[in-house]
């Protein structure tokens, strides 16, 4: 072999393992836009990194669980009962208005279990019903590739919180947030919850 066609192999053998990548960093790219808005919302809150990412990752890793059956036709959730998923952040946000509306500016009492790990979770799960249409076609395209793409989601995941934790902090948006963080993550929720039971998310 020559060191041309040596050349020309190790060229093939990086396209061969840079398509899934992109393919995947795209598939979750696109399917998590709106998730930012969620995330924002959560930052808004002053909830810990932790929790935001540990919440992320449950909620990403069932959808991809889902997605991964789906790829292998084991199951299949009617489009119905994935509209129902958006009743947990309509009553979520729903809560949060009535604290606030109660409460005002003042203390609003803690939400506990709302604002956890386990709640952030069911969260993403309810507004991913756009990933699992997008991450089915992909696994099941390419099967050999799901480990690169569980990989790539992972530390897609990461970027993704880390990137709206640090856009959060900077100053224009932490001043933006501060005023509007009380109200911004109930509405999001009633707006996410409403899209979803509607069939347009």
């Amino acid at each position: 072999m020559c060191p041309g066609e040596r050349f020309l192999l190790s060229k093939s053998e990086a396209i061969h393992w840079a398509a899934p990548i992109v393919e995947a960093c795209a598939a979750f790219a696109f399917t998590n836009i709106d998730d930012l808005v969620l995330l924002f919302a959560w930052n808004a809150q002053r909830l810990s990194f932790r929790r935001i990412l540990c919440g992320q990752i449950v909620g990403i890793g069932a959808l991809v669980g889902v997605s991964l059956l789906g790829s292998l036709g084991i199951t299949r959730l009617p489009s119905s009962w994935v509209r129902l998923l958006g009743i947990v952040p309509l009553m979520l946000g729903l809560s949060k208005l009535q604290s606030r509306w109660r409460y005002g500016d003042a203390a609003v009492p803690a939400a506990g279990s709302a604002d956890s790990a386990l709640s952030i979770a069911a969260l993403t799960v309810a507004g991913g019903g756009d990933n699992v249409a997008a991450y089915v076609p992909l696994f099941s395209a390419n099967p050999g590739a799901i480990g690169i793409d569980l990989v790539v989601f992972t530390l897609m995941t990461v970027i993704w919180c880390g990137g709206a934790r640090t856009l959060a902090q900077q100053r224009m948006m932490r001043r933006l947030l501060d005023r509007a963080g009380p109200w911004l993550t109930p509405v999001v929720f009633v707006v996410l919850g409403i899209g979803i039971l509607t069939g347009s998310q």
